[in-house]
C-alpha cells in the first residue's frame, strides 16, 4: 500500500515477472533479519521479573518453523514455477552481540540498536544471557534454512556462521565490517558458482 492508501503490486511478483522472462540461473535472496530485529524481536522475549524463561518458545516455534518456513516454501515453490532451471540461493546470519550500537553518521545515529533496547526493557541485563538469547534466534532462523534445503533441490543455503567473528566483525549489532562482507560476498560467490 503506497501512501494514499492504495495497494501496489508486491515486489515478489515485479520480482518472478523478471524470472519468468530472464530464467536466470540463480536468485539471490536476502532476508528475514528485519522480521527478528528491531520492534519485532521483543516479541520473542518474556520479561526477566516474570520468572519465565527468557524466550517464548512457543512464539519462537510458531514465527520461525511455521509462519516463515510457511514463506520460504511459497517463495520456492513462485520461482520453480517462474523458471525451472532457477537456483535460489539464500543466507542466513552470523552470530552477533547486542552490543546497543547502531549506525552513526558524525554525531547522530540514525538507525538502530536493534537488539539490547529490546533485552533492556525486558528486564535482562546479563551480558552473557543476552549473547545467548541472540545466538538461540539466529541458530533458529540458519536451522529452517538449512532444513529447506534438504528438503528442495532447488534452494542454496550459505550458512554464515563458521565465516563470521561476532567478537570482531560487526560494525554495530546488524551490519559486518568491510572485511567480513568481503569475506561473505567470496562465499556466497563460491555457491553461485558450483550452481
Amino acid at each position: 500500500i503506497n501512501k494514499r492508501f492504495v495497494p501496489v503490486s508486491p515486489t515478489i511478483k515485479v520480482v518472478l515477472r523478471q524470472i519468468t522472462t530472464l530464467k536466470p540461473n540463480v536468485f539471490l535472496f536476502s532476508g528475514g533479519g528485519n522480521d527478528v530485529a528491531g520492534t519485532e524481536f521483543e516479541s520473542y522475549l518474556n520479561h526477566h521479573g516474570s520468572g519465565l524463561p527468557p524466550v517464548r518458545e512457543q512464539y519462537l516455534h510458531d514465527m520461525i518453523d511455521v509462519v516463515f518456513r510457511k514463506y520460504f516454501v511459497d517463495l520456492i515453490r513462485m520461482v520453480a514455477t517462474a523458471s525451472r532451471k532457477t537456483h535460489i540461493v539464500v543466507h542466513g546470519y552470523g552470530h552477533t552481540l547486542p552490543t546497543g550500537e547502531g549506525v552513526d553518521l558524525l554525531f547522530f545515529t540514525f538507525a538502530g540498536p536493534w537488539l539490547k533496547p529490546a533485552l533492556a526493557r525486558k528486564g535482562i541485563l546479563d551480558k552473557e544471557e543476552q549473547r545467548r538469547i541472540v545466538f538461540k534466534l539466529i541458530d533458529a532462523y540458519n536451522d529452517l534454512l538449512l532444513s529447506l534445503s534438504h528438503i528442495h533441490d532447488n534452494f542454496h543455503f550459505v550458512d554464515l556462521r563458521g565465516l563470521i567473528n561476532p567478537d570482531r566483525d560487526w560494525a554495530n549489532e546488524l551490519h559486518l565490517r568491510n572485511s567480513a562482507y568481503a569475506r561473505v560476498a567470496a562465499r556466497i560467490h563460491e555457491v553461485i558458482q558450483d550452481l
